[in-house]
């Protein structure tokens, strides 16, 4: 008698064990794949998914929104930046992605090089009526905030003014790519130190 209850205990602490150790074990690359972080209540029906691996653009963000839907995927670029030292341009290949996020009420980007990765969020702010940007850059921390509007064809984002500070501005952009254009200013005049020609990957 006693010994078949403790054999029936040690069977069920067994299978227990068991179960816990399979409930333990990490998803399966498919699993992780097809699984996105939920909370219940929480709106997140335009984030990315496996069906929309980029995102959707929210119906309730601000029409503007739509002005950067150029970015979202995947580009291959061919980037120069210019040794302020020499005046030498290096050319480096680099990859550039985006995607809808804050549940499509934003475009998150990011950018790979060999020698550092960068990443851009990408706001439109309704009451200021301009892009909000605040840029991130690693190795070798840096980071900004930019704003600016759509001028006819390219959107140009400026931090501090047309005087004094920098600009970036998208042109050429078609559903093929585009291209970029960082700038300083000083007293007016427009240097550029960067430059990106980015086609689409997919």
């Amino acid at each position: 008698m006693y010994k078949t209850i403790i054999w029936v205990l040690a069977a069920t602490v067994c299978i227990t064990t068991s179960l816990q150790a399979i409930s333990a074990q990490p998803p399966s690359k498919e699993e992780a794949r097809n699984t996105r972080p939920t909370i219940t209540g929480v709106p997140s029906s335009y984030e990315p998914t496996p069906a929309f691996p980029y995102g959707r653009l929210n119906p309730n963000a601000p029409p503007e929104t739509n002005q950067f839907a150029f970015m979202i995927g995947e580009f291959d670029c061919i980037d120069s930046i210019i040794n302020p030292q020499t005046g030498e341009w290096t050319r480096f290949p680099a990859i550039w992605t985006a995607k809808y996020f804050l549940n499509g009420y934003g475009v998150q980007d990011q950018y790979w090089s060999p020698h550092f990765s960068t990443s851009n969020i990408r706001i439109f702010d309704r009451k200021e009526k301009r892009w909000m940007v605040t840029f991130f850059r690693m190795p070798g921390y840096s980071s900004g905030v930019w704003s600016g509007i759509k001028e006819v064809n390219d959107l140009v984002m400026l931090r501090g003014d047309e005087k004094q500070g920098s600009r970036l501005t998208f042109s050429g952009i078609t559903k093929g790519g585009f291209s970029w254009v960082g700038e300083s200013i000083r007293n007016g005049e427009a240097t550029a130190f960067w430059k990106s020609s980015c086609k689409r990957r997919r």
